[in-house]
């Protein structure tokens, strides 16, 4: 059965609105049990890898890889996990490399950061497992800069890192968005 959600919008005045967005929902998500990080990230490099070297998506927009976590890896340490992550964005087609998006969740009740997509110049964080996650995370190409703060009201400049801590469904759908148009316009 679809859902329905609301995404914040802007008009071509530049007025403010929720716009209806369907979606089916196709992975229900679960809490339990260990986090498999490198185990994950390592297949969907085996998957993003063989999709680039396939001739026919030559000149697509290359893969963008969204992983979803609570950023306790229970299965390799910060190199293991930067190792796996650079060989997923060093796959690329001829519009540009891999983007690799990280995405933290939790659901612990101290854990109220939320920042989403944040300058990579001024990031910093007394957290570990954000400090990885941030690492592990593409940088946003130039030529999507003004898009991500337009999309996502911010005021200050790039250059951003795809990453985002504890953040809503609707900011979820407004990072999908961003992976919509091409680097090389």
């Amino acid at each position: 059965m679809p859902k329905t959600i609301y995404l914040e919008q802007r008009d071509a005045d530049g007025r403010i609105f929720n716009a209806p967005i369907m979606f089916h929902e196709w992975i229900k998500p679960l809490a339990a049990g260990s986090t498999p990080m490198h185990e994950a990230l390592a297949y969907a490099h085996t998957l993003v890898e063989k999709w680039c070297r396939n001739l026919d998506n030559r000149y697509s927009f290359p893969p963008m890889v969204f992983h979803i976590t609570d950023g306790a890896c229970s299965d390799a340490d910060e190199a293991a996990l930067l190792d796996v992550s650079s060989r997923i964005m060093q796959t690329h087609t001829e519009d540009g490399n891999t983007l690799l998006f990280n995405i933290h969740l939790s659901s612990d009740t101290w854990n109220d950061y939320n920042e989403i997509f944040p300058n990579a110049k001024k990031f910093s964080s007394d957290r570990r497992d954000r400090t990885i996650l941030f690492k592990m995370s593409s940088p946003i190409p130039k030529t999507l800069e003004a898009l991500v703060a337009y999309l996502l009201g911010l005021k200050h400049r790039g250059p951003y890192r795809g990453v985002a801590f504890n953040t809503s469904p609707c900011e979820l759908l407004a990072i999908l968005n961003i992976g919509t148009e091409s680097v090389n316009n």
